[in-house]
């Protein structure tokens, strides 16, 4: 058997569908249904079940699948280290992106990893910082960003900077917000995170030591929702202070002066692949961005 055939039979696997498996791996349907047939009668077994809806695995499809993403991962492996010998680094870099690319420094990250490593090319991807941990021991992302100090295991971090969360609500509650204290704070409206999230963990404790709540009318996990919802007048939220100070100066939002978090930006891959030659490039540009 051939790595491309196991390349498209794992694709076939996770899209479920022919043809989002041939744009995936930029090959026609039918040219992944004859890599998948010839495997199969290689293989001497039904790897899917052709049904209206898709491609569904069978019970030997399922047992086979984690062999070949184990194959295929070997394969990537020697691949890298044969690089690494070279003194080359090339392929596909997967970088988790906990908050908007601007604030990560995106552009800059990638102009650092094309001087020192113009074979290797980024591929972003949005998440959040309480879901990077678990996307970089699955495989699904070599390094990403993350806003925590907790230690998460198997995890290595590295700071980059300290990012700054101020208290920001509608431009139209200014009377009301710019010199209230935190008990009449708690009792406005206010837009709550739907998942953990690091700063909001912070803002919760500003809380906690008054023993109050703030009154939640919102749970969203989007910082877009949240300064939307805020725009609108809908409530108050915690957000960083390069998006509030954006919103007040545009008339959009009015910051509570009282108190200012502050939040470490990290930049975190798996400890056991911190010095694999892929991992290590996006690692140093990340630094680099930030330098």
């Amino acid at each position: 058997m051939e790595l491309y055939q196991l390349k498209s039979f794992a694709a076939v696997a996770e899209e479920g569908h022919l043809t989002r498996a041939g744009e995936r791996l930029h090959l026609s349907p039918s040219s992944v249904s004859a890599q998948i047939k010839a495997l199969e009668d290689e293989l001497g077994v039904a790897l899917f079940a052709r049904t209206p809806r898709g491609m569904a695995l069978t019970e030997a499809g399922r047992r086979l699948k984690a062999k070949a993403d184990q194959a295929l991962e070997a394969a990537r492996a020697v691949r890298e280290e044969a690089a690494a010998l070279r003194g080359d680094v090339f392929g596909v870099v997967r970088i988790g992106m906990n908050t908007d690319p601007s604030h990560l420094r995106v552009g800059r990250l990638q102009e650092a990893l094309g001087r020192g490593h113009p074979g290797l090319s980024p591929a972003f991807m949005q998440s959040q910082s309480i879901l990077v941990p678990d996307a970089l021991r699955r495989g699904e992302m070599d390094v990403g960003f993350i806003f925590s100090g907790r230690d998460a295991e198997g995890i290595v971090k590295e700071r980059l900077a300290e990012t700054g969360v101020l208290v920001v609500g509608p431009a139209a509650w200014r009377e009301r917000i710019e010199g209230a204290p935190i008990e009449d704070l708690a009792a406005m409206p206010w837009l709550w995170t739907a998942t953990e999230c690091p700063c909001y963990e912070d803002g919760q404790a500003l809380f906690r030591k008054l023993d109050i709540s703030p009154r939640t009318v919102t749970l969203s996990d989007s910082e877009d929702v949240m300064r939307e919802l805020v725009v609108a007048g809908l409530g108050l939220a915690f957000m960083r202070e390069d998006t509030a100070l954006d919103l007040e100066a545009r008339g959009l939002g009015v910051i509570w002066p009282q108190a200012r978090l502050s939040m470490p930006l990290y930049v975190a891959c798996l400890a056991r692949r911190r010095d694999e030659g892929l991992v290590a490039a996006a690692m140093q540009a990340a630094h680099e961005a930030w330098a």
